[in-house]
């Protein structure tokens, strides 16, 4: 797929997103408390959270960003699988995809979300944050 094509899927993404391809760590809200902007964003997103592109990972990882910033409420009954996808993104092979994931964790904390949310994944969390933190240090010294 070119260049060209993926830009083009970015674009037109909303409509070619249908709620049946849920993937299984990501679910789509529930019709009775999102309204249908916000559904059809966030079904989008969970649509696409599995994509092999790392352009497209990247895109979702912002989206979903975005989404805890601005609509909190709305992925709050999802927090669980979002904090494991953000997870799994902090530690991709792509760095922008790490890049992207980490605001995440600035997100959540600005918000002040409910910080026992995190408690099972800072076992893993910690490491990876920290890894990243050495890397980005290293990067900015050499350059």
């Amino acid at each position: 797929m070119g260049p060209g094509t993926q830009a083009s899927l970015l674009q037109s993404f909303p409509r070619l997103v249908q709620p049946s391809l849920s993937p299984p760590t990501l679910p789509a809200p529930a019709p009775s408390i999102t309204p249908l902007p916000h559904r059809s964003f966030l079904q989008g997103l969970f649509a696409l959270a599995n994509d092999t592109s790392n352009r497209v990972r990247k895109e979702v990882v912002v989206g979903l960003v975005t989404a805890t910033s601005f609509l909190p409420d709305r992925v709050a009954p999802f927090m669980g699988q979002l904090v494991e996808y953000m997870l799994a993104s902090n530690e991709h092979a792509d760095p922008a995809v790490a890049l992207a994931a980490a605001e995440f964790w600035t997100a959540y904390l600005e918000l002040q979300l409910d910080p026992g949310l995190l408690r099972p994944a800072l076992p893993r969390l910690i490491p990876v944050l920290l890894k990243n933190m050495v890397r980005r240090g290293e990067r900015q010294s050499v350059g």
